[in-house]
């Protein structure tokens, strides 16, 4: 029994030479079995084949290598429960450092947005101090016409720019608007459309993080019929 796990086929190949022997019968008559016309006495043969084949899998699990699978297992299973136990307080802090910086950017931004409109109003206000203004002098040259016009006319909409910096704006945090796939509502209209998508098929699998970066990379607007998705707000720390 090795003292470790082997890490190259070279080194893992002598478990299998056992196997390996067992299986090279198996496989000639399977090959020269299975192109046959369907007869009572192909049938016996693969009756006895299936039973060569069953006790073989059984050999197989019982082998050195599939102890050293099972052994594998175990440690890969104990190591990550050792790992997250060394990694949750870490992730528990981001969670929160992302929660308290996610409120200051939304509390940040309804300011901002607040101080914005403010701007806003007070531009809309001067916009129709110097129409009246403009109106009476029109209406001083004695062009009452025009000067009514003048007044009647619709103002331009007015949107001014956030500031360029901010007040309170803590550098390298940033709030970007990611989509994940919500849920399957049809899902042959789904499939089908990956099965006509190559790019797609690394992860069928629905829930993998890898469709929350690809919609959100899209922002949205990648169509993937049957699902729907959510969208919603994150903070980034690009500290």
């Amino acid at each position: 029994m090795p003292d470790t796990l082997p890490m190259t086929e070279s080194a893992a190949r002598p478990m299998f030479a056992p196997l390996d022997s067992s299986l090279a019968g198996l496989v000639e008559r399977y090959g020269a079995l299975k192109n046959k016309p369907l007869t009572r006495m192909v049938v016996e043969d693969a009756k006895e084949l299936d039973t060569d084949a069953k006790a073989f899998l059984k050999q197989a699990d019982d082998s050195e290598a599939a102890r050293q699978i099972k052994n594998a297992y175990s440690i890969h299973r104990f190591l990550t429960s050792m790992f997250k136990k060394a990694t949750d307080p870490a992730q528990e802090i981001r969670r929160w450092c992302s929660g308290t910086l996610a409120r200051w950017e939304q509390e940040r931004r309804a300011e901002a947005d607040r101080q914005r409109r403010e701007r806003e109003e007070e531009a809309r206000k001067e916009q129709e101090r110097q129409r009246i203004e403009e109106a009476a002098h029109l209406e001083s040259l004695g062009h009452k016409e025009e000067a009514e016009a003048h007044l009647n006319a619709p103002l331009p909409p007015v949107a001014l720019p956030d500031e360029k910096a901010p007040s309170g704006k803590v550098e390298g945090v940033s709030v970007i608007t990611t989509y994940k796939l919500d849920q399957i509502i049809d899902y042959k209209a789904f499939y089908h459309w990956l099965a006509e998508q190559p790019a797609y098929w690394e992860f069928m699998e629905p829930k993998e993080g890898k469709w929350k970066r690809a919609l959100t990379d899209a922002k949205g607007k990648l169509v993937v019929p049957g699902i729907t998705m959510k969208a919603s707000d994150e903070t980034r720390n690009r500290g």
